[in-house]
């Protein structure tokens, strides 16, 4: 509707509620999902076309598998990644959770949550120097190949690590990691989320190898209500 009469249309953000004859079911769009179908659910989108080889839901039951995908040589960032599975920010604020399992990482493998935008947060783990660390890094302005920096950084001695990111009204995001899924304890500098390049900022989940090597498994990625 051109609510303005310029010329331009704009998105109808309210409307009435067409008549029906029959009780409709109030329902939301998916968001949380715990892995346990056989293909994703309609809230996810690859950051490119997807490809069945990117990903298995049936590897390992229950579990997401995410694979490596080979991206723009030289890439200095995650822009030009096609194999970012992420959905839309579905509210002002709630707590994200999920658990990544970096058992299967080669070297410089890493796997976990990502922000995604014109600026984007990267936090999960990472294998290095036959170790596992937790790490958050950031990438500002991406589009222009812009490196990305890392913010923080924690070894850990477990493969396998739970991840939850807060979300706060003004699309502000604070990070926090649990090597037990009780205990979690903060980690990096919060991260204001930006717009992509024609869409509003994404969230989802990633696994970057540079040898084309390895993956990430995913037990479930959960939106909580705070």
């Amino acid at each position: 509707f051109d609510f303005d009469k310029n010329g331009i249309g704009e998105p109808v953000l309210v409307w009435e509620k067409p008549f029906s004859k029959h009780r409709p079911k109030i329902t939301v769009p998916e968001t949380s999902d715990e892995f346990n179908r056989p293909s994703l659910g309609l809230q996810w989108q690859w950051q490119a076309n997807g490809n069945n080889d990117w990903y298995s839901l049936i590897a390992k039951k229950g579990s997401l598998r995410l694979n490596p995908v080979q991206h723009a040589i030289n890439a200095k960032n995650l822009w030009h990644s096609p194999n970012l599975l992420m959905q839309k920010i579905p509210a002002e604020s709630f707590f994200l959770e999920t658990v990544v399992d970096a058992t299967n990482f080669p070297e410089g493998g890493r796997g976990g949550l990502i922000v995604f935008g014109l600026d984007y947060v990267f936090f999960g783990i990472k294998r290095e120097n036959g170790k596992f660390i937790i790490i958050q890094q950031t990438c500002t302005k991406a589009e222009t190949g812009s490196p990305e920096q890392e913010r923080a950084r924690q070894n850990t001695s477990t493969s396998k690590v739970y991840l939850r990111m807060e979300m706060a009204p003004g699309a502000v995001c604070n990070f926090s990691y649990s090597t037990n899924g009780k205990e979690y304890l903060p980690l990096g500098v919060p991260f204001t989320a930006k717009a992509g390049k024609w869409v509003g900022a994404k969230v989802g989940l990633v696994y970057d190898s540079e040898k084309q090597e390895g993956f990430a498994e995913f037990d479930w990625f959960r939106f909580l209500k705070k």
